[in-house]
């Protein structure tokens, strides 16, 4: 991982990392690594460190937004095949 890919403890981006490890989410480094395995031409905001890492930021709270969604119906689903041994 380069110098650019390390985020500075305490900043925006190391607490996403954090809350990433914790969710089971990919690190900024890894997060970078699967976008250029994705697109054959990178994004223009891909080349802006501050937009990149920003984007990052987002992915992570979308992804723990959405583990959240998903576990609250998976609770929902649950009680309710639940009830229906009853």
């Amino acid at each position: 991982m380069s110098g650019a890919d390390q985020a500075v403890p305490g900043s925006p981006t190391a607490r996403a990392e954090a809350a990433a490890r914790r969710h089971g989410l990919p690190t900024f480094g890894a997060w970078r690594a699967a976008l250029e395995r994705r697109y054959t031409v990178m994004p223009p905001w891909y080349w802006n460190d501050r937009h990149c890492r920003e984007n990052y930021i987002s992915h992570v709270r979308a992804a723990i937004d959405w583990q959240r969604r998903e576990r609250r119906i998976n609770r929902g689903n649950a009680s309710f095949q639940g009830s229906l041994g009853r």
